[in-house]
């Protein structure tokens, strides 16, 4: 959870939290980045040794060399033991370049995880309102390529950044050593580098923000047109939607591109400075050894010194560019969801719920999604332990946000909202849902068996427990007709059964955690009149000594509550049973009239008007 002294922490550093969480890897990683480097500034010694303390006329003449450590030795047992030396020394630094690719990419990926973790276990946290205005796919991205830059940025940035900054500085040393005048005109091409880049930085943020929001984008529109893959199929647009895609596609590759052209030029204009800056120092060099002022050996030695002072300043200046960029602006859109204020009920009280009898009262509630357009006004009602309640009206008359307030998936914006006497907002809100049980419309399955699906509610129920609740709502011969029974695999979303099939395992599903308040949202909807029959019957069983509230059209399912309340533009217009309803002049005699005629739908159907 993120608390406000984290939300106010450079990002930078915030990464750096979860990169530190796994120090104890970082040691063997940086000693090895010290062992690769003190290879590498190594080798041009040797070399330069090589050069001028055994490719001289007299070694050669005598056929012996003076060998540091070891005295006169044979010449050719001397380049022989250079030789070793040389291998021994490749050998270190190819142990250590693995060594130091593997630890950082094992912090690289537990990084990954964790960040990752963090925003997975956010989003569980956020306000059901947050993903009302939030596009999944931009979620996605967010969990995908946002984090894989941050895996970019541990692995691409230390091998890219950190270690030849490092580099730079031990070279830069060792140069002021060997010639002063030199390695001062080694740096003049250092500030011109540094003009370029900061030229090129706006521009460069600029297009990464606009890559990763094509991308984003991208993600979106990929998950809806799979999502409504047989719309599309039923209205023939499958051909529109690919050139639409493959505008989509057009679009990020300008954008790819965009961004690779500026890294190219930025890459270009460095490298050139540098080989250019290479040259010269070599002419100079060349003249300076012509002189007598510097030895062969000596400007070989400047010359790999400086390839290796240079190559480093490519190499920052191309990963600044690119990694840097790519990961400060990943950073902010991770953490600008890290960010994003928790559900208010998940903050308090921490009192538990104990077991509820199941009575619901309202008073004089106000809500509204947007504070300009209120769907509520000034709602009440009183509803006993015990009872089933139907809510019927238009649509847009404020059934389902009565509902939505009960599961505190949002807050009343005034009024007060009782459980069994007590205020709502008083229980730990885990605790009250545990309570509560709710049958969406759109009956939704997870891809798994359908025993996972029914266990859901209760992670902890045996398979008799599962059964027993497949048993009462009236799933259990069709499931028992299944080839796997209870195992048997339903697809994605439960593309493999039937409508009303994936509504009676949802219905078995809130039955499983015997809540003292059941909620359904339709529950007939996908059902044929047989089914639905079968199925009232055993609901009726089923709603004995809980609170029902039932979001309905159909008559069949509205007849048989002990309340009906009909809602019209916000407010309780009618309430009542069926008979007292239907012999009142008003909105639920009109509905009523309107489904056995046909209006609007039949009894068959079921589509009398929607819910709100």
């Amino acid at each position: 959870m993120q608390t406000n002294q984290d939300m106010n922490k450079p990002h930078i550093l915030r990464w750096l939290s979860y990169v530190l969480r796994h120090k104890r890897l970082l040691a063997p990683a940086f000693l090895a980045i010290f062992f690769g480097m003190a290879v590498d500034v190594t080798l041009p010694k040797v070399i330069g040794f090589i050069i001028d303390g055994m490719l001289t006329e007299p070694n050669i003449r005598a056929a012996s060399v003076r060998m540091p450590f070891a005295g006169d030795m044979d010449i050719h047992w001397a380049f022989i033991a250079v030789m070793g030396v040389l291998l021994g020394l490749l050998l270190i630094r190819s142990f250590a370049g693995f060594t130091r690719y593997y630890m950082l990419a094992k912090i690289g990926e537990h990084v990954h995880v964790d960040i990752r973790g963090s925003l997975f276990a956010h989003l569980q946290r956020l306000p059901i309102s947050y993903f009302d205005h939030s596009y999944t796919g931009r979620i996605m991205a967010r969990l995908t390529t946002d984090t894989d830059a941050m895996w970019h940025l541990l692995n691409d940035g230390i091998s890219s950044v950190i270690v030849p900054s490092i580099t730079v500085i031990v070279v830069l040393i060792i140069l002021l050593c060997l010639n002063v005048w030199l390695t001062l005109l080694s740096l003049l091409c250092v500030p011109v580098i540094a003009l370029v880049y900061a030229r090129m930085r706006g521009r460069a943020q600029n297009s990464t923000r606009a890559q990763r929001e094509a991308v984003a984008s991208l993600y979106t529109r990929l998950q809806e047109r799979i999502s409504g893959i047989r719309l599309i199929r039923i209205f023939g647009r499958g051909q529109d939607e690919t050139r639409s895609f493959n505008d989509e596609l057009q679009g990020l590759f300008n954008r790819n591109m965009e961004l690779c052209g500026t890294f190219a030029s930025l890459g270009a204009k460095s490298h050139f400075l540098t080989g250019s800056t290479t040259s010269i120092i070599l002419c100079l060099g060349g003249i300076a050894a012509a002189m007598g002022k510097l030895t062969i050996g000596e400007l070989i030695q400047f010359y790999l010194y400086s390839g290796m002072l240079f190559s480093p300043i490519d190499q920052i200046t191309r990963a600044s560019a690119s990694v840097f960029t790519t990961a400060k602006i990943a950073m902010e859109r991770i953490f600008e969801l890290l960010d994003a204020s928790e559900a208010v009920e998940l903050k308090g009280p921490n009192t538990p719920c104990p077991r509820l009898t199941g009575r619901v009262e309202f008073r004089g509630v106000n809500f509204g999604y947007r504070p300009e357009k209120p769907v509520l006004k000034d709602v009440s009602f009183d509803v006993a332990a015990g009872r089933t309640v139907a809510l019927v009206g238009p649509s847009g008359a404020g059934k389902t946000t009565i509902v939505n307030l009960l599961c505190r998936f949002y807050n009343p914006t005034g009024g007060e909202i009782l459980i069994d006497g007590l205020p709502l907002n008083q229980f730990e809100v885990e605790s009250f849902r545990r309570q509560i049980s709710y049958v969406t419309q759109e009956d939704f399955l997870f891809s798994g068996t359908i025993a996972d699906n029914i266990g859901y509610a209760l992670p902890q129920a045996d398979i008799q427990e599962i059964e027993r609740a497949a048993r009462q709502a009236n799933a259990h011969d069709f499931i028992s007709q299944l080839p796997h029974g209870l195992q048997t695999p339903v697809g994605e979303r439960g593309v493999t059964l039937s409508g009303g099939q994936k509504q009676r395992i949802n219905i078995a599903r809130a039955l499983l955690r015997d809540p003292a308040i059941l909620i359904l949202d339709e529950p007939t909807s996908a059902l044929d009149a047989e089914s639905e029959s079968i199925l009232l019957e055993a609901l009726t069983t089923v709603f004995r000594d809980r609170t029902v509230f039932i979001i309905a059209h159909r008559l069949s399912t509205v007849m048989s509550a002990d309340t009906i309340m009909v809602l019209d533009g916000g407010k309780i217009a009618q309430q009542g049973g069926h008979a007292a309803l239907m012999s009142q002049e008003g909105l639920y005699a009109e509905l009523c009239k309107k489904q056995f005629l046909g209006f609007g739908g039949s009894q068959k159907n079921g589509t009398a008007g929607k819910a709100g």
